[in-house]
């Protein structure tokens, strides 16, 4: 029995131990998070169905019922509109004569006046450096998940999750967009996936010696499968030199060159440590706001860069499976005006804004990424891959090699035992990430542009990512197993 085998006693009681201290405790994506995700989203289109005066039984066996929980789905989706809700209608919340939201004020109003459940509808708009609001808010979310998370290794009933409770509690939901004034957040727009590479699937599936019949059954049902690997698909020198090479170029571009700073990360604020000192006693001062919020998959809400929306858009407009980490970060820079670190963050708000959306693989954004993992078939966390990467990067960036490093053999440890599928690539986006931040950060102090020279071979997704590996064993095991699962047409 190996030392992280989930079955470990003493590997649960130790992850368990640096749980409670804030370390290696990520929102991962789980078999209980995942349905917990999904209760969310069925709550929400029981709100959709009431709003047309239905009452939607999304498991019921009864046609009707399931014609109204189809019509709900199809308005989360995007695909139809039903009777506007409160929310849309402009009429008042309950809740909007609420004392607390008079004069409410996020630079003066005290947050611990609000149930958690309300404060997990906070967000920021716009870069603020001193959020006493947002940063109360973040410390509470980190507590009750590292008691989620305590719980579920302990193996007892799984504790309501700081944001998924709020969004399951209508009352407080609407009091805190009274209050706060916010746009209530709508489901994102989704689209049926795009395949990633049909022709690379079916050539490896040749490759791997499956009859012509088979190879076919298999793409027409390509949904189907996932297959992951088990190499490292980031090089992680060349990963660097990539992104230097989108900082050179941009910095020496004729028209409008934009010199690369360092930027300055987002720490806890003055006035939260003045107004709330012992609160989780040496939390906020052991733990930084960043390693906080990724940890709880919160970085879009309380570490805004005020560019999401139009990082965001000009991702949607991409082609279907085009855009690689070198595009999306060059984007990102042009908008920070060559603040490398707001760079790195608005592409992490961006791609884990949505990181609990239980279909997620469906959105427009995540059709426009082409896949960094080494696997084959759709049914992959690619979502996942990107905004672990880029988190990690940006740890790294911020925190250094030691502690970054530590988090992420942490975050290694925790996945072994919580993770619903293989999470090796997953590991090597954790590790790989953090190296690729530190040393980037070591470059961007050091000066980029002393003795860079351009090479746009740098540029190239096969320069700075490895996809070589050879997926023959794996196809052939997964073919034996699942066959039976992909009935042709003909034996439907």
């Amino acid at each position: 029995m190996s030392f992280f085998d989930s079955n470990h006693l003493f590997t649960r009681t130790v992850l368990a131990a640096l749980c409670v201290a804030g370390l290696g405790c990520s929102s991962a994506k789980t078999g209980q998070n995942r349905e917990l995700a999904s209760i969310e989203q069925k709550d929400l289109l029981q709100d959709l169905g009431q709003a047309e005066g239905h009452t939607i039984v999304p498991d019921s066996g009864d046609e009707l019922e399931r014609g109204k929980y189809a019509k709900a789905m199809a308005f989360a989706l995007g695909q139809e509109s039903v009777s506007l809700p409160w929310w849309q209608k402009g009429d008042a919340a309950p809740g909007s004569d609420d004392p607390r939201c008079a004069k409410f004020d996020p630079k003066t109003t005290d947050p611990s006046l609000f149930d958690y459940r309300t404060l997990a509808n906070y967000r920021q708009k716009e870069l603020t450096p001193d959020d006493g609001f947002g940063d109360y808010t973040l410390m509470v979310e980190f507590q009750l998940m590292v008691r989620e998370k305590l719980r579920r290794i302990l193996g007892k009933t799984d504790l309501y999750h700081f944001i998924r409770s709020s969004n399951r509690d209508d009352a407080n939901r609407r009091l805190a967009y009274s209050c706060m004034k916010l746009d209530f957040p709508m489901p994102p727009a989704t689209a049926q996936s795009a395949p990633y590479d049909l022709p690379r699937l079916e050539k490896a599936f040749r490759a791997a010696g499956i009859s012509e019949n088979d190879i076919q059954l298999a793409l027409s049902q390509y949904g189907k499968i996932a297959i992951y690997g088990e190499k490292n698909p980031y090089r992680f020198h060349e990963f660097t030199e990539m992104l230097i090479q989108v900082i050179g170029e941009e910095s020496t571009k004729q028209d409008q060159p934009l010199l690369p700073s360092s930027g300055s990360p987002l720490k806890w604020g003055p006035t939260f440590l003045k107004q709330h000192p012992t609160m989780f006693v040496g939390s906020a001062h052991v733990f930084s706001k960043l390693l906080v919020a990724l940890a709880s998959g919160s970085t879009s809400r309380v570490m805004a860069t005020g560019k999401e929306d139009e990082l965001e858009k000009w991702l949607i407009n991409q082609p279907d499976r085009s855009v690689y980490p070198d595009m999306i970060f060059r984007q990102a820079y042009r908008l920070q005006g060559g603040d490398v670190y707001l760079s790195l963050l608005v592409v992490e708000n961006v791609l884990s804004r949505y990181f609990m959306w239980l279909n997620r693989s469906l959105l427009v954004q995540t059709n426009k990424l082409a896949p960094i993992m080494n696997h084959l078939g759709e049914s992959v966390d690619l979502y996942g891959s990107y905004y672990h990467l880029f988190g990690t990067i940006l740890y790294g960036y911020v925190a250094g090699s030691l502690r970054s490093n530590v988090a992420a053999e942490l975050e290694r440890g925790n996945s072994l035992f919580t993770a619903e599928v293989s999470e090796r690539q997953e590991t090597f986006a954790n590790v790989e990430g953090n190296r690729i931040g530190t040393q980037l950060k070591r470059r961007v102090k050091r000066g980029v542009l002393k003795n860079w020279t351009s090479d746009a071979k740098r540029l190239a997704p096969t320069y700075y990512l490895d996809h070589t590996e050879d997926f023959g064993p794996k196809i052939r095991k997964f073919w034996d197993e699942h066959k039976r699962d992909f009935v042709s047409r003909d034996q439907r």
